[in-house]
């Protein structure tokens, strides 16, 4: 996927986020996606031929870990495969 496309895709990705979960995003550089909210924040990183997604949860969103992961890879399975 064109890396602009991409950018576009994981925006559209954390206004989802946003709106289940009350998130903020911003790039904070061309390959890096920064989220955070109260008790919750983390990044998603595009390398060459792969993103990474690492979120960390405080003890009360631990509880929705599962729909939280869901959410993001029916996201990415939809919008990037």
């Amino acid at each position: 996927m064109d890396p602009d496309d991409l950018r576009t895709v994981l925006d559209n990705l954390g206004e989802t986020l946003g709106e289940q979960i009350d998130l903020e995003c911003c790039w904070t550089s061309d390959d890096c996606l920064d989220f955070t909210r109260s008790g919750a924040d983390g990044q998603i990183n595009i390398a060459r031929e792969e993103l990474t997604v690492d979120i960390r949860l405080g003890f009360m969103l631990s509880a929705f870990k599962d729909r939280i992961r869901s959410t993001v890879e029916e996201f990415l399975d939809e919008n990037v495969y």
